[in-house]
């Protein structure tokens, strides 16, 4: 018998500063953002047993992305309220 597959949504840019973005990421974003970044929207699903306190269960957190005008990688932020247990 197979698993279920959990759907993770895929990873998009958002509007750093828009309406779907937490207020508490579009602080920290603040702190670092200057014209020309931008800043992705990564949903992750954590592995059974394998992350932080998480060891009996799977979590969905979404990681916040931040680039400078030339796609370094500036800064990630995650909300620690926002992590989302999935059943499997």
């Amino acid at each position: 018998m197979s698993r279920p597959t959990i759907y993770v949504e895929d990873d998009r840019i958002v509007e750093p500063f828009g309406d779907e973005v937490p207020e508490i990421i579009q602080a920290s974003v603040a702190e670092y953002y200057y014209p020309g970044c931008w800043l992705m929207r990564c949903p992750r699903l954590s592995k059974k047993g394998g992350w932080f306190f998480f060891a009996s269960r799977r979590v969905i957190i979404i990681e916040w992305w931040l680039f400078d005008a030339d796609g370094e990688l500036i800064e990630v932020f995650w909300d620690e309220e926002d992590f989302r247990e999935v059943d499997d």
